[in-house]
């Protein structure tokens, strides 16, 4: 319901793209303001001069691994030849090389540590983006609890407002909805942003003052710790309870040796770091750390050879 084929191709989250593109808002009405338009409101008062109105479709990129090697995900590489090509001036004006003319675009173990260093400023810069965005959400959502401000709702294709009542935020992670500004009619309480379709979130203009009420202003601001353990408890998309990471790294395992082979002793430690990647990579929870994975490995690699 909530799905558009065509953004089939999109890898942004439901957030970027809604914030990104600030023209396909819905209108305001005289007596209601769309909610995200509070919400750039209220961030650049917070926020002062630090505030920009793309804060809130940032996107932060992930860590590279530790080092780089032949296993090393293709993507990893493409993320840090482009974090070199922007980032570092050595790498970008290597003269061309190869039959096609190309600048070498293949990071060399030097090379690695420098992306790393500019990938992670990257991501430090990206997290400031994100938590001023948040503490901006966080303050409308507790004078939306507090009923400071009434809530009204629309939908996505046009039509009358209905109001909404106050515990119509009473839910622990309601500042999601900000995601991308509306709520999924068929699951209100869902951690997963409502998209392409479902209801607009309005608040009720105050008639006698223009500007962001001064109780979202003046709420106290959460620290950078205190909103990532915020963001951490987060529950998983549509109810989905985590599991743990030893299912996927598994699965993951089984893959590589189906298409690669059963690996040899000497490279168990190799196979371990490669997994341990991967999972970081693909944000599985508690991932161990690539010692014990090594530990399950040779576990692993036992069954195997009964199984043979």
């Amino acid at each position: 319901m909530l799905m558009n084929a065509l953004n089939k191709y999109d890898n942004r989250s439901p957030r970027e793209r809604f914030w990104s593109n600030q023209r396909t808002w819905p209108d305001d009405t005289p007596d209601h303001e769309f909610v995200g338009r509070l919400i750039l409101r209220a961030g650049a008062i917070m926020a002062g001069t630090e505030w920009n109105d793309l804060d809130p479709a940032v996107s932060i990129p992930m860590p590279l691994s530790e080092d780089l090697n032949i296993y090393t995900p293709p993507p990893q590489i493409q993320q840090a030849a482009f974090a070199l090509t922007m980032g570092d001036r050595p790498f970008r004006e290597r003269p061309p090389m190869g039959l096609l003319g190309g600048s070498p675009d293949i990071p060399s173990k030097a090379d690695w540590s420098i992306a790393r260093k500019i990938v992670a400023n990257q991501i430090s810069v990206a997290q400031a983006k994100y938590n001023r965005f948040l503490r901006a959400c966080f303050a409308v959502e507790a004078a939306l609890k507090s009923g400071t401000l009434k809530t009204a709702t629309r939908p996505y294709a046009g039509g009358q407002l209905t109001a909404q009542p106050q515990h119509f935020w009473y839910t622990e992670f309601s500042w999601t909805r900000f995601e991308t500004c509306r709520v999924n009619p068929d699951n209100l309480f869902d951690v997963t942003p409502a998209e392409f379709g479902g209801l607009w979130i309005f608040v009720e203009k105050d008639k006698e003052a223009s500007e962001v009420p001064v109780e979202i202003t003046q709420s106290p601001q959460r620290s950078d710790v205190q909103i990532a353990e915020i963001v951490r408890g987060k529950p998983s998309p549509r109810g989905r309870k985590s599991k743990s990471a030893w299912d996927d790294l598994f699965s993951e395992f089984l893959r590589i040796v189906h298409v690669e082979g059963v690996p040899d002793s000497p490279n168990i430690s190799q196979m371990a770091r490669r997994l341990a990647d991967w999972g970081s990579e693909e944000g599985l929870p508690d991932m161990p750390e690539p010692k014990t994975i090594e530990a399950k490995l040779r576990t692993w690699l036992k069954r195997l050879q009964t199984v043979e």
